[in-house]
């Protein structure tokens, strides 16, 4: 940028700035639940796995010895481990995976596929071509994963209706697939606790657009054993929510509380609010997406929120590009741009942090602004 403010200086002739404060986060969220309690952990999970292949393979007359045991707090699938965050909220614990920065990646873009190339990889060690096998695979699937298509004319024609199906319920993974065109949902969907979720395009389909006509958001992750990817699909908010005094209440398209939400290949805007909001204990990853057009903000981090994003672009957002807002919120980006947002590209408020690796800035009226005891700004090249 041509002038760029750091540190709470900011260019001449440009607002004064004000960063939205807890007060202002918790307005946004206040019918949200975190969902901290009552959730079953990964151990459960994977034991309650392990017992319904055991059962099936017993069925087929195929006995098989149960898959080693996990250590505590462990799940089953063969991801990549990196250092280990600690973040507290009303009196739970989550331990998220952070990546070191310059090594952060988005590279879970379809987990559906890994956890059932896993599952059907381990639990028999008969040939590729035997009949066993093949009838051991089918039925696995069957249990492991359930995939729905949403479509305007097709039976779940919304993403809240597809997950409340019996099958979603019964199933480890629910792979949700779209047809191609608009899509307007009627309600906000809140992904229940303990759900894998991925959602993508069906096969063949060029372009998916998901949008709101309730004034909420479209997708909201709030427990923190929730599991959402989303690949190659475009995210619109609908009409801006009118608050209790008729004011019109600024909007978020996808929302993080807790739990962890992937996007790969995305589109996202909100026409008068925010594209993507995290909260709390939630982790948000993105790769390759653009938020543009959002009226208030692109990516927003608050209340011990974590967003990482990696080749991303940000731009013709109101007001800020990205923002971090308060103690612990964290934003880190590699090989992103950030363009053309109408007021800052980027904002951090009091002990607040965000780093960018190899990042650009540039065309908006302020590139940074931090601002209040503690903030953090790192820029490395």
């Amino acid at each position: 940028d041509a002038s760029q403010g750091v540190g709470g200086s900011h260019a001449p002739g440009s607002p004064d700035v004000r960063f939205p404060g807890v007060e202002d986060v918790d307005a946004m969220v206040e019918d949200d639940d975190c969902g901290c309690n009552g959730a079953p952990s990964n151990q459960q999970a994977a034991e309650r796995t392990s017992a319904l292949l055991q059962e099936e393979a017993a069925a087929v007359g195929q006995g098989i010895p149960p898959p080693p045991a996990l250590p505590p707090g462990q799940s089953g699938l063969p991801i990549k481990r990196a250092p280990s965050v600690q973040l507290q909220h009303e009196g739970c614990v989550d331990s998220q995976e952070v990546p070191s920065p310059a090594h952060t990646e988005v590279d879970e873009p379809d987990d559906g596929d890994r956890a059932l190339a896993f599952a059907m990889g381990a639990h028999s060690r008969c040939g590729e071509g035997s009949l066993i096998r093949m009838l051991n695979d089918g039925c696995i699937r069957s249990i492991l994963l359930c995939e729905i298509t949403i479509g305007p004319t097709r039976h779940y024609n919304s993403i809240k209706k597809a997950l409340e199906s019996g099958a979603a319920a019964c199933s480890a993974v629910v792979r949700l697939e779209f047809e191609e065109g608009l899509h307007v949902m009627g309600e906000e969907t809140n992904v229940p606790a303990n759900f894998r979720v991925i959602m993508c395009p069906k096969a063949g389909a060029e372009k998916v657009t998901i949008t709101s006509s309730c004034g909420r958001p479209l997708l909201s992750v709030s427990w923190r054993c929730s599991f959402v990817s989303c690949r190659d699909l475009n995210f619109q908010s609908g009409p801006p929510a009118a608050g209790p005094d008729g004011s019109v209440r600024r909007q978020r398209t996808l929302c993080a509380c807790a739990g962890k939400l992937l996007l790969s290949g995305c589109q996202v805007s909100s026409e008068t609010g925010i594209g993507l909001c995290v909260v709390r204990c939630g982790l948000v990853r993105v790769q390759d997406c653009v938020f543009a057009k959002c009226g208030f903000v692109g990516l927003a981090a608050a209340q011990r929120g974590s967003i990482q994003a990696r080749g991303c672009r940000v731009t013709e957002s109101g007001h800020f590009g990205l923002l971090s807002t308060d103690a612990e919120s964290t934003i880190e980006v590699v090989d992103c741009v950030v363009e053309n947002n109408s007021t800052y590209g980027v904002g951090v408020g009091a002990a607040a942090r965000f780093r960018a690796f190899g990042s650009t800035l540039r065309g908006n009226q302020v590139g940074l602004v931090s601002k209040g005891a503690e903030s953090l700004a790192e820029l490395v090249d």
